[in-house]
């Protein structure tokens, strides 16, 4: 890794902080307004929202390996990492 202490710590407060607000708007927010405002009733939109929720999941995972790979294999990186 071999970055300073100060901008790993950076990083991972970052990271810490924006996954807990994806979390929280996806889990709460945003699943809220799709099932009382977008779908016809709640049954429905919970029922919806789980179906695209489980299948943007089931994308990710399949496509992960392969997203990794790449990357791997390119070599490349954000300018100016210092990781």
């Amino acid at each position: 890794m071999g970055g300073k202490p100060r901008g790993i710590w950076a990083w991972a407060f970052y990271d810490w902080a924006n996954a807990g607000f994806n979390t929280l708007v996806q889990t709460f927010v945003f699943a809220a307004y799709f099932t009382a405002a977008v779908a016809a009733d709640e049954a429905t939109g919970t029922a919806m929202w789980g179906n695209a929720m489980s299948l943007a999941g089931l994308c990710v995972g399949l496509s992960g390996p392969l997203v990794g790979a790449v990357a791997d294999h390119t070599g490349r990186r954000k300018r100016g990492s210092r990781f």
